[in-house]
């Protein structure tokens, strides 16, 4: 069975669409502006035919002079995501659905990436900009459908307008018209594209950790994970660790978290391949390794572990890697056995806080990582499992 690819609309689908605000920066309205603008110098522009300076310097039909600088600030200053839609996104990456961008737009579609960065969850494939086409013209959709080397009905097309949906319905695709994230949410599931990761606790949602998420709420919950292990005499970062240590730890690391009613329930982070580490294992090319691996006590032995770490070894694998590697306390045999189930042998061994008491750096951390490390009581195992045959 063919998976289905996402299609998505990017202005007011995904990113709130400024070009309402042209109105007032000109002390205007939208009819006495459609009266005076030039009338195809924005097709031309979204479709590639003249550039940036050529669509502002004719925006008026009489040639007005204007402020080309504070017109285009207003709209690049102002793209912001649409309410939950960048947990959404988040969401079906770690589902593995594949995304891309079919979107009307000029090449400003640049200052949506630089700063909201859309490219961690889609790919910029289909601009109009880039194709020439616009929606709703039919080459717009089947030329997805061609560059993709899919046939139409495997594509999933989403718009906030409904006649560029009917269009797309027209040529074959499934088409779903954009509300708001939590109707989009809802249909996604309905129709299979999104699928709960974790059957035993379907309302978790696992996405990649947001700047608004609480640096605080995601320390407790560490500590709360790692409580049987201190109750066992080890000290480990996780244990002890401060916000801002969890704010560098989560930095140096793609981190994902499982969100459950609005709260933080389940946390991973992820470290590329070919990072350079103490550990010699962890430095290797074909590596990829993980940290700050927790699951709220209420829900461990729930399969929520499980769940995410099977996300986290498909994006290792999508990374490049093609072995995952973590490290636990040589004494923790209970975590050791559940690693053991899940295909993870032991590789080596190392002494994280003989090492930092030394000098040498046990992490590519600054200060407060650094003075944790130093007071890790145990040593460590180093598990790994090959990701040959990870979906």
């Amino acid at each position: 069975m063919t998976q289905t690819v996402l299609l998505l609309d990017v202005m007011d689908t995904i990113v709130w669409d400024p070009y309402r605000l042209i109105p007032g920066f000109f002390g205007s309205d939208w009819r006495e502006l459609m009266l005076e603008r030039e009338p195809s110098g924005w097709l031309r522009y979204e479709r590639g035919e003249i550039d940036e300076r050529t669509f502002l310097s004719t925006f008026f039909a009489d040639g007005r002079s204007y402020d080309h600088d504070g017109l285009r600030a207003l709209l690049w200053d102002n793209y912001r995501w649409l309410d939950g839609m960048e947990a959404l996104l988040g969401e079906l990456l770690g589902a593995g659905v594949p995304m891309h961008a079919l979107s009307n737009y000029p090449d400003w579609y640049l200052a949506i990436e630089e700063r909201l960065g859309l490219s961690r969850f889609l790919d910029w494939t289909f601009v109009s900009c880039r194709t020439g086409v616009r929606k709703p013209d039919p080459r717009a959709f089947l030329g997805a459908a061609q560059t993709l080397g899919l046939p139409p009905e495997a594509l999933l097309f989403v718009d906030d307008r409904e006649k560029n949906v009917a269009a797309a319905r027209a040529e074959g695709l499934q088409g779903l018209t954009f509300v708001d994230a939590p109707t989009l949410r809802s249909a996604l599931l309905e129709r299979g594209v999104l699928r709960p990761r974790c059957p035993a606790a379907p309302r978790i949602r696992f996405r990649p950790l947001q700047a608004s998420d609480s640096m605080h709420e995601l320390t407790e919950l560490l500590h709360r994970a790692y409580a049987p292990l201190a109750a066992m005499g080890l000290r480990s970062v996780a244990t002890h660790q401060d916000v801002p240590t969890t704010i560098e730890r989560s930095a140096e690391a793609e981190t994902w978290v499982g969100e459950l009613d609005g709260r933080l329930v389940a946390t991973l982070g992820l470290i590329g391949p070919d990072v350079p580490s103490t550990a010699a294992w962890y430095s290797r090319a074909d590596v990829a390794h993980i940290h700050q691996f927790g699951v709220a006590p209420e829900l461990q032995g729930s399969g929520v572990g499980g769940a995410l770490l099977a996300l986290v070894e498909a994006r290792a694998r999508r990374l490049g890697a093609s072995e995952l590697a973590m490290d636990t306390s040589e004494r923790a045999s209970h975590l050791i056995a559940w690693y053991s189930k899940r295909g993870y042998r032991q590789v080596s061994s190392i002494d994280w806080g003989q090492m930092a008491r030394a000098g040498g750096r046990a992490t590519p951390g600054t200060g407060g990582v650094d003075r944790l490390a130093q007071q890790i009581n145990y040593r460590s195992v180093i598990l790994s499992r090959s990701l040959a045959g990870s979906a």
